[in-house]
């Protein structure tokens, strides 16, 4: 990665964790705020939400000093639209229902203690 060319960046934060992160994105990829992504971390890769929308910046120099990066920036790997997240939770939760209903087959209200 050039230091002095435009790069596209993102903030995203990962779960329970309330520090934002600065990533890189390839320019073949167009993340918006809220998308799930799937980005390179110094421990492997795993998810973040986009806390920001993607922005420009000159310097990466600067841009990590000005946000307190490190340098060589982490890309995002991968993009997980609304449309994708939508439907991964819907097939998730059908599935949990399914599980549940497949092994609790004897559990009616009648049974229930409450």
């Amino acid at each position: 990665m050039e230091n002095n060319t435009a790069h596209l960046l993102v903030f995203a934060q990962h779960d329970g964790c309330f520090k934002e992160f600065l990533f890189a994105v390839p320019y073949y990829l167009e993340v918006r705020k809220g998308d799930i992504l799937l980005v390179d971390t110094a421990k492997g890769l795993t998810v973040a939400t986009a806390t920001t929308e993607m922005f420009e910046g000159r310097n990466i120099d600067e841009v990590a000093l000005r946000y307190g990066a490190h340098l060589p920036l982490k890309e995002v790997k991968q993009v997980c639209g609304y449309t994708l997240q939508r439907f991964i939770e819907n097939k998730v939760r059908n599935e949990i229902i399914q599980s549940i209903q497949k092994n609790n087959t004897t559990i009616t209200c009648h049974t229930l203690p409450f």
